[in-house]
């Protein structure tokens, strides 16, 4: 009987749910977060549709939407400003002010020229709402294009020893009629083009090059290419060209503070080989109004063999470039293409300063009394005339 009552209680605490324990003295009971209550009262905003998809629309066209919004509240509300993100897409005259129970319309406009594929832009709605004071609106869709280029940005990466560096850009239609590319124009010397039919009216190539001789520095050129389509008159290529040199000097010169020095100046120019082949430097020398410069120590070191090396110069106590004398820094080099290095020096000016203009503190002067200066004469002028006596 013990042993069949104990086996009741056991079940019986198992399968019932424990009461919950009393709290703590002293603890208060911790509740979670309460979602803020929505406004009853003032000017309440409520958009049907912020998020506009507009589909599929032709690169170059103009997508127009209107925005419609209620004021749900019981006070007056006043939309004080509307931002789009960017200046593709621009609002027109909204609604400013709307009554308890009336609606209003905030017009917009995008403009696809120059984008493809998806495209998302975002409206702010600045206004007095109660509920939602700055809001945002979207409008999406995807913008199709009749004719792809690819790459809109094409980059070359030419050295010297490399110059014959080109990039293939394709032009596809894409739509139902042949469309014709004319020849293209580019805006910067430094860039040739070459535009070839692989297929009349459908495909095209456009061959970008760097210029002969070749440019001795990095560039940008616009190509614009003419076609017949009425929706898209003209492409546009922004071509890229990064020269980098077989040797790289950092900095592009030496560079001296202010003369005379005030004591011992030590210069340091780096240089770095981009070329396959190992790099030899040798003979280097600073070179004055008269030749050689004598009281400058040049001393050349290798860091890493053929590849990394830095020159240091050090300019005596009171070094000073007179004023129109050049001063040049040289190095001699293994490389056909460039077989000797030529650098500027450069001593800054030291500023002159300029005292500053004087400016008389003049004294506050009475309309009824003079003032008497203990070092200058009084002007009679500043006297009024005695009255005559009666």
């Amino acid at each position: 009987l013990l042993g069949s009552f104990f086996t009741f209680a056991v079940a019986g605490a198992v399968g019932s749910p424990l009461p919950p324990p009393p709290p703590r003295p002293g603890l208060p009971m911790l509740a979670g977060p309460r979602p803020a209550a929505a406004p009853t009262s003032g000017p309440i905003i409520q958009f049907a549709a912020p998020v506009y998809d507009f589909g599929r629309a032709d690169a170059g066209d103009i997508v127009k939407h209107t925005y419609k919004f209620k004021n749900t509240g019981n006070q007056v509300l006043v939309v004080n400003n509307v931002q789009p993100s960017c200046g593709c897409t621009a609002a027109g005259q909204w609604t400013r002010e709307v009554k308890p129970g009336e609606t209003g319309t905030i017009p917009i406009q995008f403009n696809s020229r120059g984008y493809r594929g998806i495209v998302g832009k975002t409206i702010t709605v600045l206004s007095n709402a109660k509920n939602e004071p700055r809001k945002y609106l979207m409008l999406k869709g995807t913008i199709w294009m009749p004719i792809d280029v690819f790459p809109t940005y094409p980059v070359l990466s030419v050295t010297p020893e490399q110059p014959a560096s080109s990039k293939v850009v394709t032009i596809t239609n894409n739509t139902e009629g042949p469309v014709a590319v004319f020849a293209p124009a580019v805006n910067n010397p430094g860039l040739q083009v070459e535009l070839r039919t692989n297929q009349v009216g459908k495909a095209y190539e456009l061959v970008v090059s760097p210029a002969k001789p070749l440019p001795k520095s990095s560039l940008r050129g616009q190509i614009t290419l003419r076609t017949s389509l009425p929706k898209l008159p003209e492409l546009t290529i922004t071509a890229f060209l990064n020269y980098q040199p077989l040797i790289q000097v950092w900095p592009s010169g030496v560079f001296l503070p202010p003369g005379p020095l005030p004591g011992k100046y030590v210069s340091t120019l780096t240089f770095f080989n981009h070329s396959t082949n190992a790099l030899t430097l040798s003979d280097p020398v600073l070179s004055g109004p008269d030749g050689k410069v004598r009281n400058v120590k040049v001393a050349l070191n290798q860091i890493q063999p053929g590849r990394f090396f830095n020159v240091k110069l050090t300019f005596p106590e009171g070094f000073q470039v007179a004023q129109n004398e050049t001063y040049t820094f040289s190095i001699k080099s293994n490389k056909p293409a460039e077989p000797e290095i030529t650098l500027p020096l450069h001593q800054f000016v030291r500023p002159t300063l300029r005292p500053a203009p004087y400016v008389p503190v003049l004294p506050k002067v009475s309309p009824h009394k003079p003032v008497v200066s203990p070092h200058r004469p009084v002007p009679a002028s500043l006297f009024p005339p005695a009255s005559s006596a009666k």
